[in-house]
């Protein structure tokens, strides 16, 4: 089976609060949003995005054809910096798995990051699609996530992952909670690190923002459980990165790690998508 995914071109703006005290919080938009209007890429200039092979680590023959490159959907920029992730010296909150002698030397700093796009909505055509996030550093502490729509008043997701986490890249499965996005909605989700329960404002605090889109006339996807077992994994994801999909790219390759872990092509296809949206900090861990 092949799929044949064309671009999704939307239109919309998206506005958030940055947690006051621990806890996501949205502001009110100014005027209404237009309804999403899906205008072809190929009548608007590119913006110009890091190229997947300017990095120290290269692939070569097929495995360099195969690299995914993702095309962000054109009208989704947000006009609030989103929190990429957070990093700040956090005592008591790394968990150390090097000797005793060698600890005074390290940094005691944690850091997450949202693996999503900063500046603009991240899309998806699932109901219940996977978020992923990166955790530099064994931890010991509570790591709250949460996941709300847009001017919602309460979260659709409020939940806290149990510890110790280790280092890595980690999902959250939505369908594991019963969480399902409607389409057209557009939802943020916060991944925070809770050093201190009492005063939250120690909170290390990552975001990233979702939307589900329809399918589109053009738009040729059989049902993903179907079309990841027929045709070839990398090959999936390049499409899907094509079409704008970005949690779905990430998703499918994420997913081919964990069921091939010997095969470093993914990882490798895995840094390049990360690198396309300036995470070259978690691209360089995917490369070690």
């Amino acid at each position: 089976m092949v799929l044949l995914l064309t671009d999704i071109a939307g239109a919309e703006d998206v506005s958030r609060g940055v947690p006051q005290s621990g806890a996501p919080a949205f502001r009110q938009p100014a005027v209404p949003r237009p309804s999403p209007q899906y205008i072809p890429s190929q009548s608007v200039t590119p913006v110009p995005r890091p190229d997947p092979f300017s990095r120290s680590t290269q692939l070569s023959g097929s495995e360099a054809e195969d690299v995914p490159v993702y095309k962000a959907p054109l009208g989704m920029y947000t006009p609030v910096i989103l929190v990429a992730g957070g990093s700040r010296a956090s005592r008591g909150c790394a968990v150390h798995e090097k000797p005793e002698a060698e600890k005074v030397s390290l940094a005691l700093a944690v850091a997450i990051t949202a693996l999503a796009p900063q500046d603009h909505v991240g899309l998806t055509v699932h109901a219940q699609p996977v978020l992923y996030w990166y955790l530099s550093a064994p931890t010991r502490c509570r790591i709250d996530v949460t996941l709300s729509a847009e001017n919602a008043v309460k979260p659709l997701l409020d939940i806290s992952l149990p510890a110790p986490l280790s280092r890595g890249i980690q999902p959250i499965r939505l369908a594991d909670y019963g969480v399902r996005l409607e389409p057209d909605v557009t939802y943020t989700w916060f991944v925070s690190l809770v050093p201190d329960p009492v005063h939250r404002s120690k909170d290390i605090i990552a975001s990233g923002v979702i939307r589900r889109v329809l399918m589109q006339p053009g738009m040729q996807v059989a049902d993903r459980q179907v079309a990841d077992r027929q045709v070839d994994g990398a090959t999936t994801a390049s499409q899907y990165a094509q079409a704008g999909l970005w949690y779905d790219a990430i998703d499918v390759l994420s997913e081919l790690i964990a069921t091939r872990p010997q095969t470093l092509m993914f990882r490798q296809h895995r840094a390049a998508l990360l690198d396309q949206i300036n995470l070259s900090e978690v691209a360089a861990f995917e490369r070690q």
